[in-house]
C-alpha cells in the first residue's frame, strides 16, 4: 500500500474533525482554526479544504472562511430511497450467485452485528455499512459499491449533524434485529423474506 500524501493525510484529518463534530455544521472556521488541530503544513491543509469544497462537504464563505454543508431530511429520504432500489434489486438479481457463494454467506454469518443497547455510535455505523456492502458485493459491480460507499458516508454526516447526541434513543426506536432476520432468511434460502427485511432495514429511519 502506498504512503499517503500530505494532502491525503490532511483530508482524512479534517474529515474526522467534521465527523466527530469538532467543527459543527453552523460553525464558521478558517485555515488557522484547522491548523490548531492538525500538525500538517498550511499548503496541504488548504488543498484538502479545496477538495472538500469540490465534493460539496464544505462551502467557502468569502472573507470569512469555511462552513460545513448541512444535509437536510429531504436529502436523507432521497438517499434511503436510492439505497432501497439499488440494494434490493441487486439482491434479487444476484440471489442465485449468493446461494452459491459460501464465502460471502460465511462473512455475513460470523461478521454481522446484532444491534445492542449503548453500542458506540461509530462502531454501530461501521458494522451497518459492512453488512450492507457485503451483501452488495455479490453484484461484483464496483460502480454500485462505490455509490453505496459515498451514500453511506453522506448519511453518516447527516446523523452526526442531527442525531449523534441521542443515537442510543434513536437506535432503540428505529433499528431492530433486521440484520439477523436477513441473515437467517439467506441461510434458509428464503429470497422473498430476505429482500423484504433488507428493504425494511434500509428504511429504518423513515419509520422514526
Amino acid at each position: 500500500m502506498k504512503n499517503k500524501t500530505l494532502k491525503e493525510k490532511a483530508y482524512i484529518s479534517i474529515y474526522n474533525l467534521l465527523i466527530n463534530n469538532v467543527v459543527g455544521p453552523n460553525e464558521i472556521f478558517n485555515l488557522s482554526d484547522i491548523e490548531r488541530h492538525i500538525d500538517i503544513g498550511r499548503g496541504p491543509i488548504r488543498d484538502a479544504l479545496n477538495e472538500l469544497c469540490n465534493e460539496n462537504i464544505l462551502k467557502v464563505l468569502p472573507r470569512y472562511g469555511y462552513q460545513v454543508v448541512p444535509i437536510d431530511s429531504k436529502e436523507l429520504i432521497e438517499m434511503i430511497n436510492f439505497r432501497e432500489i439499488i440494494e434490493c434489486e441487486s439482491l434479487s438479481r444476484n440471489w442465485n450467485l449468493l446461494m452459491n457463494n459460501k464465502e460471502i454467506v460465511e462473512v455475513l454469518k460470523y461478521d454481522h452485528i446484532i444491534v445492542k443497547n449503548n453500542i458506540d455510535f461509530f462502531e454501530e455505523w461501521d458494522n451497518n455499512v459492512r453488512f450492507h456492502k457485503t451483501i452488495l458485493s455479490i453484484s461484483n459491480n464496483r460502480h454500485i459499491i462505490n455509490y453505496l460507499d459515498d451514500t453511506m458516508k453522506k448519511m453518516l454526516r447527516f446523523f452526526v449533524q442531527n442525531y449523534s447526541e441521542r443515537w442510543e434513543e434513536l437506535n432503540k426506536n428505529v433499528y431492530t434485529n433486521d440484520h439477523e432476520i436477513i441473515l437467517q432468511a439467506i441461510l434458509d434460502e428464503n429470497k422473498e423474506k430476505a429482500i423484504k427485511h433488507l428493504s425494511y432495514d434500509i428504511k429504518g429511519f423513515k419509520r422514526e
